[in-house]
C-alpha cells in the first residue's frame, strides 16, 4: 500500500493557528492553556458524535496511547509536552489504521515513512509543535482515502455551521469545507434560450436546465457553479437494433472522389429573433424531479457549489435536434454558461416568456464530466466563453473523427461495437421519450440525420 499525499498547501504557523480557529477546533486565548488542557480540548472535539464529556471520554478510552494507557488516561497525566511516538500511535488509530494489522504499536513512524504519511519529526511536541502536528493530521489522508477533516465532517464536525444566520464559505488549507446542508437544497428547472433553431420551427431552441443550489443563496450568498453537460441526464433510447454488424471480412475498396456538392450539411435558413420577455421573476415554476447524478458534483454540493445539468439540443425537455460533434452541439452547451454569467436569457417555462436570471450565481463556472460529458466540456473550453473558469474532464475525447475512424476503418469503443455517430445521436435524441414531442420532431430528426 502507498498513500500518495497531494494537494496540501504549505502554510506558516500563524496561518495554521488562524485556520484551526476558523474551524473552531482551537479557541481564542489558547496560549494560556497548558499542553494537557489544550490536548484534552482538541482530542475531545475529534469525536463530534459524542455530545457530553462522559461520552467523549468513553470514546477516547477506545484509543490506545501507550502500552499501559488509553488516550483518556494518557491525557490525564501529561503536563508541558506530548511524546511524539505516543501522538502518532493515537493519530494512526484516528486515521482508521489498526494496531498490529496495519502498524506495529510504538513504531508508528516506520509505517508512516513506508506509506508516505507525513509527520512532525521532533521527539517531543511542545505546544507549538503539538498544534502543527494537529494541523498536519487534519490534512492527512485516512485509511479510506479521505482527509481526516473530511472524516470528521462526515461524523458531524460542521453541523453547527448549518445553523448560522449569515451563511458563508469555510476554507481550510485552501479547500472548501462541507458546511452546507444538502438535505435542504433548492431544486429548480429553467429553460435557457439558445441562439439555434435546429428543429426549424421558427423559434430559438429552449434548453431545459436543472439546478441544485444551497438554500443559503436565498439569504444573499452568491455561489460558483459546477455545470455538467450530459446528453444522458434525462435517459437514453434503445439503439441495439441500429448497431452495425462488425463480424464481416475486410475487403479493399477502390478510392473514390465524392461529389462534395451532393452533400447536404445544413440549411441557409435565417436564425429567428429572440423572444421578448413579458415579465421577470426570481421564483422558478418547476421543481427538479431528477437528482444530481455526477459524484464529483455531489461532493461539492455540501461545500457551497451549485450544480447544474443540461442535456442540450434534442434531449428530453429541450427543443432541437441532437447532432453529435457539431458546432450546434457546442453552442447549446455554452448557452447554459452564458446564462449563468448573465449574458443570455432563460424562462420559467416554454410558453409565458417570464424571464428568470441566475441571480444566485457569482458568474464563475467550472464544467465537469466523464466521457461524452467531458468531451462537451472540452468543446466548450475551446470557445473561450465568458464565465467558464476551468474544466475537469475525465476520459474525454478531443477529436470526434479519431474516436470513430482509424486508418480508413470505422472503429468503436470496446463495449459499443457497431456504433457510429448516427447511433450515438439516436441514443441521445430523447425528445422521443415524450410521445407528443416525438410526433412533432421524429420525422425531421430522421431526415436531418440522413
Amino acid at each position: 500500500m502507498k498513500l500518495n499525499q497531494f494537494a496540501r498547501l504549505t502554510t506558516t504557523y500563524s496561518e495554521q493557528i488562524k485556520a484551526l480557529q476558523r474551524i473552531k477546533l482551537l479557541d481564542e486565548g489558547y496560549e494560556a492553556l497548558s499542553v494537557q488542557a489544550l490536548a484534552q480540548q482538541i482530542f475531545a472535539r475529534f469525536f463530534p458524535e459524542a455530545h457530553s464529556k462522559t461520552a467523549q471520554n468513553e470514546q477516547m478510552q477506545k484509543i490506545q496511547a501507550t502500552a499501559s494507557l488509553n488516550l483518556a488516561d494518557y491525557l490525564a497525566g501529561i503536563s508541558t509536552s506530548f511524546d511524539q511516538r505516543t501522538f502518532y500511535n493515537i493519530a494512526l488509530q484516528l486515521l482508521g489504521f489498526k494496531v498490529t494489522t496495519d502498524f506495529q504499536f510504538n513504531h508508528p513512524r516506520r509505517f508512516m515513512a513506508k506509506v508516505g504519511i507525513p509527520y512532525v519529526d521532533q521527539p517531543v511536541l511542545t505546544q507549538e509543535l503539538f498544534l502543527e502536528a494537529v494541523y498536519l493530521l487534519l490534512t492527512t489522508r485516512s485509511q479510506n482515502g479521505l482527509l481526516y477533516l473530511d472524516c470528521l465532517a462526515n461524523r458531524g464536525f460542521f453541523a453547527h455551521w448549518q445553523k448560522a444566520t449569515a451563511p458563508e464559505f469555510l476554507i481550510f488549507n485552501g479547500k472548501t469545507q462541507p458546511v452546507f446542508d444538502t438535505q435542504n437544497f433548492i431544486r429548480e428547472v429553467v429553460y435557457v434560450e439558445s441562439s439555434l433553431d435546429t428543429d426549424l420551427d421558427g423559434h430559438l431552441d429552449l434548453l431545459e436546465t436543472t439546478i441544485f443550489r444551497p438554500k443559503e443563496t436565498e439569504k444573499g450568498l452568491r455561489v460558483p457553479v459546477l455545470y455538467t453537460a450530459s446528453p444522458y441526464y434525462k435517459g437514453t433510447n434503445d439503439v441495439d437494433a441500429d448497431l452495425h454488424n462488425v463480424d464481416v471480412p475486410i475487403q479493399a475498396k477502390a478510392a473514390i472522389q465524392p461529389n462534395l456538392a451532393d452533400l447536404k450539411t445544413g440549411t441557409n435558413q435565417s436564425v429567428p429573433a429572440a423572444r421578448e420577455p413579458l415579465g421577470e421573476t426570481t421564483e422558478p415554476e418547476l421543481e427538479a424531479a431528477d437528482d444530481s447524478n455526477y459524484l464529483l458534483n455531489d461532493y461539492f454540493l455540501a461545500r457551497g457549489f451549485a450544480t447544474v445539468y443540461a442535456g442540450g439540443i434534442g434531449t428530453r425537455g429541450s427543443d432541437g435536434m441532437r447532432t453529435c460533434g457539431s458546432p450546434e452541439e457546442t453552442a447549446s452547451t455554452t448557452a447554459i454558461i452564458e446564462w449563468l454569467a448573465g449574458n443570455r436569457r432563460a424562462y420559467t417555462n416554454k410558453t409565458d416568456r417570464i424571464e428568470i436570471k441566475a441571480w444566485w450565481c457569482n458568474q464563475k463556472v467550472a464544467m465537469t464530466g466523464k466521457s461524452y460529458l467531458g468531451t462537451l466540456a472540452t468543446a466548450a473550453a475551446t470557445t473561450g466563453v465568458e464565465g467558464l473558469k476551468t474544466v475537469i474532464a475525465e476520459a474525454a475525447i478531443s477529436s470526434w473523427y479519431d474516436y470513430y475512424r482509424e486508418n480508413g476503418l470505422v472503429v468503436a469503443p470496446v463495449d459499443c461495437q457497431g456504433e457510429d455517430a448516427d447511433v450515438l445521436a439516436k441514443l441521445c435524441q430523447t425528445r422521443e421519450m415524450d410521445a407528443a414531442d416525438h410526433a412533432k420532431s421524429g420525422a425531421l430528426f430522421e431526415e436531418q440525420l440522413t
